[in-house]
């Protein structure tokens, strides 16, 4: 059975915030916009070994809004996001993750948590 660590304290992770920017400054982000693909291969590869007929429904979904095409896309989002460097700090995170299905909490100690609003 895994043991559980004890997470860093709020003072460590504000003193280790500098550090994961050095790893990872924001202007990194930009090679997300950058990347070389193209999504109607990646999207047919992501739709083998599911019902055909339910497959133009999927696509249909996608298409009524960029949120909902990138909801059903998310093996072009992990091509898109594969790319970017790493910072080194770990996390878990479950299917659909994406701000909108995320709460923002502060505790006392005025750490910033991230509670899953969709999967609960």
């Amino acid at each position: 059975m895994a043991r559980l660590q004890s997470l860093p304290s709020w003072q460590e992770r504000r003193a280790n915030g500098p550090r994961f920017h050095e790893r990872m400054p924001r202007g990194a982000h930009e090679v997300i916009g950058k990347i070389e693909r193209d999504p109607i291969t990646i999207l047919k590869a992501s739709s083998a070994g599911r019902i055909a007929m339910l497959i133009p429904l999927r696509y249909g979904r996608m298409f009524t809004s960029p949120f909902a095409f990138y909801c059903g896309s998310e093996r072009l989002q992990a091509h898109d996001l594969a790319a970017t460097p790493i910072t080194g700090m770990r996390m878990q995170i479950c299917g659909d993750c994406h701000l909108s299905n995320f709460r923002r909490l502060r505790d006392a100690g005025a750490c910033t948590h991230l509670r899953s609003e969709r999967f609960r």
